[in-house]
């Protein structure tokens, strides 16, 4: 077995995307691969997240090895500061000294605690660095200095947002981390990036990386679709035409949400009788945050949250909901929600109101299958969803819980043995 170091600050049970992407790599390269991890992550800062999963944590293979490196963001002192509301002026403070993130200051203890456990590199054939945050890629490109080994980086996010969805300070604070960003490219072996958008936005801004460049995306676990295990969505007294919604995840607090359910109001406005027969379900989001979007709609009779469900307990809401909602702003440019693969797996219709990279994306993806989504907007998601729903109620009962072809590409094997070929490559290259 080759060995791989992984360094990322959010690992399991951590109840987020990019946590859940390494975790699952844990779990599936050592299956799919000669590839044995090795894990170097940072103490998480619990008051900052919505819970925890451990169904990620108890995928993990015993073999993986896992050193935890706290951070000032995960310290008692910073949990006391938000707990008492005083934090935002000492968060700014530190974005003016701590770079290239909030988590610059693991960078260094990361770094200490990599030599402690493997001196001198002894043992590790190739740094595998995972972010977001962008600290993990500068703990790699100083152990790859100082080791002599190489590094390959996997960015879940662009390093910088696009430039004209920035404010004037965080251009500013990232034209601060410029030179760390180009020094990073320039040392490493080879690039993961999730999606096509990204990749082609990096090779826009720095020409000459193309060739390090390779896109491997997210996707979803097959062994967490038990289709009769998680929360049940429907009810025995539901009107047989009853049109359930499901949306994965918490309430980002961007938008969107309300966006969507201000289209799902109008709807129902025109259509009073369909109140009893629509119902929509936030599994990841809490019953508070959801009352914050849906009390002043008047939606709250048809509205159900779940708060944080583990990754292994989503098959039943996928199989019995009939339209999964995915809500992406216009300034998320090129990021895919995790989320998606799910939905793609569930073989469920999409609602989605998302930038039109990321509907690119979709489309591509989905090939032939284009009927799957409903594209909606402000302008025009009332009259989307009403296509929608329609065609849901004329397509009932046609779904078997079976993964359908378009979304198999996706299969978390086939990303691990993907990445297993990229730090393939990697070695390959370092010993000619």
């Amino acid at each position: 077995m080759k060995n791989g170091l992984i360094l990322t600050y959010f690992f399991p049970p951590a109840p987020l995307a990019y946590s859940q992407r390494v975790g699952k790599l844990c779990k599936y390269l050592p299956r799919e691969s000669d590839w044995q991890p090795h894990v170097i992550c940072g103490e998480l800062p619990w008051d900052l997240l919505p819970g925890r999963d451990d169904a990620l944590l108890q995928d993990i293979p015993e073999s993986v090895t896992i050193e935890h490196v706290g951070s000032f963001l995960s310290s008692g002192l910073a949990t006391a500061l938000r707990a008492r509301g005083l934090y935002k002026p000492v968060g700014l403070i530190r974005k003016f000294l701590v770079r290239p993130d909030a988590y610059g200051d693991w960078v260094n203890r990361a770094t200490v605690t990599a030599n402690h456990k493997f001196p001198h590199g002894k043992g590790i054939d190739v740094l595998f660095a995972c972010g977001p945050p962008n600290s993990v890629f500068l703990v790699g490109l100083e152990l790859s200095k100082q080791w002599g080994k190489p590094l390959v980086i996997d960015m879940r996010d662009p390093w910088s947002p696009l430039a004209e969805n920035q404010h004037w300070l965080d251009r500013w604070y990232f034209r601060r981390t410029l030179p760390m960003e180009t020094d990073v490219y320039n040392t490493t072996s080879a690039i993961i990036v999730n999606t096509h958008g990204a990749a082609s936005d990096l090779q826009q801004r720095f020409p000459h990386l193309a060739s390090k460049i390779t896109v491997v995306p997210n996707g979803f676990d097959p062994e967490d679709l038990h289709w009769q295990e998680g929360p049940c969505l429907r009810e025995q007294n539901d009107p047989e035409d009853t049109v359930h919604f499901l949306n994965l995840g918490g309430i980002r607090g961007n938008g969107m949400e309300a966006t969507f359910l201000n289209a799902l109001a109008a709807y129902l406005q025109e259509r009073p009788d369909d109140r009893k027969k629509i119902k929509v379900h936030f599994v990841g989001g809490t019953r508070q945050e959801v009352d914050k979007v849906v009390g002043p709609l008047g939606l709250s009779d048809i509205v159900k949250a779940y708060g944080v469900v583990p990754s292994n307990k989503v098959g039943r809401p996928l199989a019995e909901a009939d339209i999964y909602t995915l809500l992406q702003p216009k300034h998320h440019g090129f990021s895919v929600p995790s989320k998606l693969f799910y939905y793609l797996a569930g073989g469920g219709h999409i609602f989605a109101i998302i930038p039109e990279t990321l509907a690119n994306e979709i489309r591509e993806k989905l090939g032939t299958n284009q009927s799957v989504i409903e594209l909606g907007d402000e302008s025009n998601g009332k009259k989307a969803l009403a296509r929608l729903i329609e065609r849901v109620r004329n397509s009932k009962n046609l779904r078997k819980n079976v993964i359908p072809t378009y979304a198999e590409p996706y299969d978390r094997r086939s990303i691990a043995r993907q990445v297993a070929a990229v730090l393939d490559n990697t070695i390959a290259s370092a010993t000619n």
